[in-house]
């Protein structure tokens, strides 16, 4: 068994290891509502969040466009903020908070008919 002054050096190192363990992330602010970045371009839309301090930024495709006939390639559909996809400008969120910025872009299958056309 641990004496008394044992078990005070244990609660202290205890004690000490979660504070460490339990520190926050840094805070960052959300940039312009989901109302405000649809349209935009996806590269655009990164940069605010980077410039806010975001670090957990990804993408996805909406290949929905058809080449030689649509004009928003890279535009922005849907953004969603630690899952949440109706999110409001400078609401304070852990830097690393995943967001994903889903974006217009041409099909795979657009792209090839559009060069084989040029053939």
């Amino acid at each position: 068994m641990l004496t008394k002054t044992g078990r005070i050096i244990a609660i202290i190192m205890l004690s000490v290891f979660l504070t460490a363990c339990g520190r926050s992330a840094e805070m960052v602010e959300t940039p312009a509502s989901i109302h405000l970045e649809r349209g935009r371009n996806y590269k655009e839309v990164i940069e605010d969040f980077e410039d806010k301090g975001f670090t957990n930024i990804r993408t996805e495709t909406i290949e929905d466009l058809v080449f030689g006939r649509s004009f928003r390639n890279g535009e922005v559909e849907q953004i969603s903020v630690g899952g949440d996809i109706e999110y409001d400008s400078g609401v304070k969120v852990p830097a690393d908070t995943e967001v994903i910025i889903r974006y217009h872009t041409f099909s795979q299958k657009s792209i090839d008919e559009a060069e084989a056309k040029k053939r």
